[in-house]
């Protein structure tokens, strides 16, 4: 019973301590958010770094939604539309879909390498 005890004193001494690592200190500041401007510089770099990749041709439609939705949150920027955040939200989902479709390409990609491989080597030679 004792050495039980011991056992959850110790156990709850460990999650105490690596919980209290965990904690935020209310003393310091959040980061600022961007200003509308910076995220549109940020998407826009994004976009042509996803538009510059091999595989741009296989997420055709869902950079040119992102571009679309950019370029209406870029006009509405100039007269302070109340769209404006979340056009820029609807880029970055779209931004996010289009890195998703490229990880998900390149894993079948190279699933079809490794059973292609895998068929050859089971021949035998």
């Amino acid at each position: 019973m004792n050495r039980a005890m011991n056992y959850c004193a110790a156990l709850f001494l460990v999650v105490a301590l690596l919980l209290g690592g965990c904690a935020h200190d209310p003393s310091e500041p959040h980061p600022p958010e961007p200003t509308p401007m910076e995220r549109v510089m940020n998407q826009r770099a994004k976009l042509s770094e996803l538009n510059a990749d091999p595989m741009a041709h296989r997420a055709r439609t869902e950079l040119g939604r992102a571009e679309a939705f950019l370029r209406r949150a870029e006009i509405g920027m100039d007269g302070d539309s109340e769209l404006v955040p979340l056009l820029l939200d609807a880029t970055d989902s779209q931004l996010a879909r289009v890195q998703t479709l490229y990880a998900r390409e390149r894993a079948l990609d190279e699933l079809e390498r490794v059973s292609e491989a895998y068929r050859t080597e089971r021949r035998g030679p």
